[in-house]
């Protein structure tokens, strides 16, 4: 079985080789404890973590895209 440590360095692991796709939110704003929590949230497992992740990025990446059509928009 995984340990605390190890599962967060996995899903760091992810988020860092997806930097440039959305994951940047958590390489920069996401400390173990936040990922813990997420990871507890989930069982423990990193997989179900990365996934609910996913979620998110991709919702935020959605919003970004909505944002800067709306300022290309506006000039």
């Amino acid at each position: 079985m995984i340990n605390e440590q190890e599962a967060i360095q996995e899903i760091r692991k992810h988020a860092n080789a997806n930097y440039y796709k959305g994951w940047d939110v958590v390489v920069e704003a996401y400390d173990d404890g936040d990922l813990l929590e997420e990871l507890s949230e989930n069982g423990m497992n990193v997989k179900k973590t990365i996934k609910s992740l996913q979620g998110m990025v991709r919702l935020r990446n959605q919003q970004m895209k909505e944002h800067q059509a709306e300022a290309r928009s506006s000039y």
